[in-house]
């Protein structure tokens, strides 16, 4: 048997108008509780039967033209619960939509989870990215295991929900949770052993022994404070308005459901999206009018592939996912919205990051010198497809560097791999990229890091960089790896040292990378290229 627990705020009141759409809900008549402390009501909802729209496009080749589209119906139930103090709800079937995330304690599930497994006892875990065009990855194990075994990067990304085997004797045979919490219990279970379970739960909440295994879960903290949050809202809205392209969309349920389309909407006005595309997204707002308060005026609905609604309509806020740096008495704080909940990096943690760039990470901008990215003068005096093609010319020309840039290698599996853009006589592999976006510095990281993999693992990649190496010096020698040097060079007309200048979660995937290149024996370096 399995259970949905939801711990509610501490001001919702045990009532059926705590539910969302509650006049939809009727109460059920119910036996008293087993504990003489502990109150309960039900409300269950049935939903009528509705024609699927998919039928429409298999109509025209059914023979008869009585022939009825076929209908689907869900229905579910909430049970409220009052008991150690505080008010608790437990869903079936679709009564989770009934529950309004406002009146939702974060985390808990996470954090009883997380409490209540070992560090090898894992199956579970998903990932939210946090910023525009990272992943949201769901990672499963066949047999439970370590947290490294999942694959996610806990370094840079919100790890939302959690899942393994309960090593506590009687609380549960396994659990997973985010801000609800999923328990499997032996199929001896039943409703009336609810009041203990509320209490494990609960001290299982309040608990930080997570910590010991589990650090990452505080590295993105979740910001609670109403006046601070209402101040990132509205500067996210102005950047929307701006037309930021740095502003995504993704649907922010916790239900493992694959939406097909959306329905955005204002009032009486909708707009059909058949996926959230920034700039479709900031199109539709237009049409509805929408700037003047879009993060709560404008609303979304995500639809099946039979266009029928999954969940509720949710306002526009809980899809954006952004990035906001805030900075207070000369320090910077970055912040990061996703599934309407902001998020503050945790100070401990950026520290650490940008120590690890300090230490580890040299700043070649000075040495290497590398020429200014001007667009309007490489339009003009520069052959090329696109930008970054034209200042890799013009700066090969300039330094005397090999052009790799669009050379790629082609190995027997199909891989297809640029060495780096730029290569030095000294053995630095310049990989370049404008700062337009964490998504492309991600590229451009991941770019290093596995060139300097094959390095070290391909034969025929490393002849083919001794080769380019040739044509600028015929007598050179690869020596070791530590003779080499991966250049991250970022071209932004941002103010002051790079590693100030980007956000922290590119200054984490920076960390990252660097790790991975500095295992193989390779030095990691960065040059900042003005604009």
């Amino acid at each position: 048997m399995r259970i949905t627990l939801y711990l509610l705020k501490s001001q919702v009141e045990l009532a059926q108008a705590t539910l969302r759409g509650y006049e939809h809900f009727r109460s059920r008549a119910l036996v008293p509780p087993p504990d003489g402390s502990m109150e309960w009501l039900l409300f269950v909802r049935d939903t009528p039967a509705h024609e699927v729209t998919w039928f429409d496009y298999l109509s025209p080749i059914v023979a008869s033209s009585e022939e009825r589209p076929p209908t689907s119906k869900s229905a579910g139930a909430v049970l409220l619960v009052k008991a150690h103090g505080r008010v608790f709800a437990v869903t079936f079937g679709t009564g989770f939509h009934a529950i309004d995330h406002a009146d939702v304690e974060p985390d808990f599930g996470l954090k009883v989870t997380a409490n209540c497994i070992a560090a090898n006892s894992l199956t579970l875990a998903e990932a939210r990215g946090l910023g525009k065009g990272k992943r949201n990855a769901m990672s499963r194990l066949a047999l439970p295991g370590a947290m490294f075994a999942l694959g996610l990067l806990t370094d840079e990304e919100w790890i939302r929900k959690f899942g393994g085997q309960v090593v506590i004797d009687g609380f549960a045979r396994s659990a997973k949770g985010a801000d609800s919490l999923q328990l499997d219990f032996d199929e001896t279970f039943a409703l009336a052993e609810l009041t203990t379970k509320l209490r494990r739960a609960l001290d299982l909440y309040e608990s930080m022994s997570y910590r010991d295994h589990f650090p990452f879960l505080d590295y993105f903290r979740r910001e609670t404070d109403k006046e601070r949050i209402a101040e990132l809202d509205a500067r996210i809205a102005e950047c929307m308005r701006a037309r930021d392209p740095e502003v995504g969309f993704a649907m922010p349920d916790e239900v493992e459901v694959v939406a097909d389309a959306y329905r955005v909407s204002r009032y009486r006005r909708e707009v059909p999206l058949s996926q959230l595309i920034t700039e479709d997204v900031y199109s539709a707002i237009d049409t509805l009018d929408g700037w003047q308060d879009p993060l709560q005026c404008v609303k979304i609905r995500p639809l099946d592939a039979a266009g029928q609604p999954i969940g509720s309509k949710e306002d526009l806020r809980r899809y954006v996912v952004g990035l906001v740096r805030r900075e207070v008495d000369g320090t910077c704080q970055d912040y990061a919205v996703t599934a309407g909940a902001w998020f503050r990096v945790d100070r401990a943690y950026a520290e650490l990051v940008d120590r690890y760039l300090a230490d580890h990470i040299l700043d070649l901008t000075d040495e290497l010198g590398l020429p200014e990215w001007d667009d309007e003068y490489l339009t003009a005096h520069v052959e090329g497809k696109y930008g970054e093609d034209r200042y890799n010319r013009h700066s090969c020309r300039q330094r005397g560097y090999a052009l790799l840039d669009q050379d790629f290698y082609r190995g027997s599996a199909g891989e297809r791999v640029e060495i780096c853009d730029q290569l030095t006589p000294d053995k630095k592999l310049i990989c370049v990229k404008r700062m337009d976006g964490s998504d492309k510095m991600s590229h451009l990281f991941q770019q290093g890091s596995v060139s300097a993999q094959l390095i070290v693992s391909n034969d025929d990649y490393k002849a083919k960089l001794m080769a380019k190496l040739h044509e600028l010096d015929p007598a050179a020698e690869f020596g070791e790896p530590s003779d080499w040097t991966v250049v991250y060079a970022i071209a932004t007309g941002r103010p002051g040292p790079l590693k100030k200048s980007m956000y922290f979660f590119t200054r984490a995937a920076l960390r990252t990378h660097a790790q991975s290149i500095r295992s193989m024996g390779f030095k990691v370096a960065i040059a900042k290229i003005d604009r």
